[in-house]
């Protein structure tokens, strides 16, 4: 996934090309952030008109720092509800 993430072009890539990437759906419109594209575009929908906006997350995936994959792990829980459920169970105590 940080492979695929590393591709992505802030203001370039459209969120209709992430959502064509097998490997980021279904959480592909909660790890990645959009913005409208620079006006004067002529797409003729949200899909194609939106393009990745960049974010710490994309920063640190692309200068391959090594907090990169715990910044993927927290976008994740944030994302889904089961894997923070299986954070909680497996990774946390009773004390947090």
């Amino acid at each position: 996934m940080l492979d695929h993430l590393a591709l992505l072009v802030p203001g370039v890539t459209t969120a209709q090309e992430v959502h064509a990437d097998h490997v980021l759906e279904p959480l592909w419109d909660d790890i990645v952030q959009y913005a409208p594209r620079p006006s004067g575009s002529r797409a003729v929908n949200a899909i194609t008109t939106e393009v990745v906006q960049d974010d710490e997350l994309l920063t640190a995936i692309r200068g391959r720092r090594p907090e990169a994959p715990l910044l993927l792990l927290c976008a994740l829980v944030f994302a889904d509800s089961r894997i923070d459920a299986a954070v909680r169970e497996l990774l946390t105590g009773v004390h947090g």
